[in-house]
């Protein structure tokens, strides 16, 4: 779990700092940053993947560095708690930054890891640059266990991830490399796609029909939570499974009362779609450390947002959850302590957590969440 977190310059977070916790909600106008922030962790998880790629498919340094100024620096620090494969718990403390020039290329420019023993006192797991401008490792007795020459464009918790060799450092990068996050588009979750076994969502949901059938096929604990909880918000829900073409490609299709065949993915709401992926992404026994959502309010009934809100809640429970949204009728749902307020003035992005504003618990006697923050009480309107 995410403890902390302080980013520099990346897009409009100029400077920001948060004290992090399991379930957060981003609120505020559009272009005011929501999306930025989710982006500075996918952008985190992506550097360890895929390097450069991650800076090439943004459109490059200058579009990622606050008002494209390359005598700005971009700086991530974390601190987290991550649990080893033997149950053991680690708190670490983690950053990276990134310099650019003024024709666009860049490179880290420091990366380090610390492993906090006390209130005082670290070791030091991970650092680059040291002398000769290598990165090196080292284990929590202070023993050098690696040495990697500089490549300077992904990052070195990418060179030390086996965790045989590396079983902090390499928990940690695995862990950075799986969260999860996603938009959900319920038109890309209609077509027949190929069978394989898949138990994870992509960022759109357009393998949705993969991950049921494999749920379906191979864990169906997880399958029969998914279908239980998808027939309680959708109550004309009998049965939910997937079918197969002769080209051995798979689809959803669920049953519905007073309905004598089943209804294929490409005839299903679009509402009920949304619906599934939140429930195939947040109802897993074992979920990625951090689950990112953009608007999972977006095709959904009002009516629903209650179920939704406790799904969150619930999930929130094993996994980290940050979400975006627009809807003050999901906010009527949500626990004050877990609503932020994003604002922006003069291109530079804020954040302000709604049970620290003045009168908030006396206004929630007869006002909900939702109408504080659609009057404008709580700030983070246009």
């Amino acid at each position: 779990m995410i403890k902390r977190i302080s980013i520099q310059n990346y897009k409009s977070l100029q400077n920001v700092q948060m004290e992090m916790q399991p379930l957060m909600i981003f609120v505020g106008c559009n272009n005011a940053g929501k999306s930025n922030i989710i982006d500075a962790f996918e952008f985190m998880s992506e550097i360890v993947k895929e390097g450069p790629d991650a800076v090439a498919k943004r459109g490059g340094i200058q579009q990622i560095l606050f008002n494209g100024d390359s005598n700005n620096s971009i700086t991530f620090e974390l601190g987290a708690q991550v649990i080893d494969d033997q149950s053991k718990s680690h708190e670490l403390r983690y950053a990276i930054a990134f310099d650019a020039d003024m024709i666009s290329n860049y490179g880290i420019a420091k990366e380090q890891l610390f492993l906090k023993k006390d209130a005082a006192a670290e070791i030091k797991l991970l650092e680059f640059p040291t002398e000769n401008g290598t990165a090196k490792a080292w284990n929590e007795n202070g023993k050098q266990t690696g040495i990697i020459g500089a490549g300077k464009k992904q990052s070195y918790l990418r060179s030390f991830l086996d965790k045989r060799e590396y079983p902090i450092i390499g928990h940690f990068s695995n862990e950075i490399q799986n969260w999860a996050f996603h938009k959900f588009f319920p038109s890309l979750m209609t077509n027949v796609v190929p069978v394989r076994r898949d138990f994870r969502l992509d960022k759109y949901g357009q393998n949705l029909p993969a991950v049921i059938h494999s749920l379906q096929s191979e864990s169906r604990y997880d399958f029969n939570n998914i279908e239980e909880a998808l027939k309680e918000m959708v109550p004309e829900i009998e049965i939910l499974s997937t079918g197969l073409t002769e080209q051995g490609q798979t689809y959803i299709k669920i049953g519905e009362k007073h309905i004598k065949i089943p209804i294929p993915s490409w005839a299903m709401s679009d509402g009920t779609l949304n619906l599934l992926a939140m429930l195939a992404t947040l109802n897993m026994s074992n979920p990625p450390s951090l689950v990112c959502l953009e608007e999972p309010e977006n095709y959904v009934h009002p009516g629903l947002l209650e179920f939704v809100s406790n799904l969150l809640n619930k999930a929130s429970e094993k996994t980290q959850i940050i979400v975006t949204t627009h809807s003050p009728y999901l906010l009527n749902f949500i626990n004050p302590g877990n609503l932020f307020i994003v604002e922006k003035k003069e291109g530079i992005t804020s954040i302000k957590k709604a049970s620290n504003e003045k009168g908030i618990k006396e206004a929630l006697q007869a006002l909900g969440l939702g109408e504080m923050w659609y009057a404008g009480s709580l700030g983070g309107i246009p």
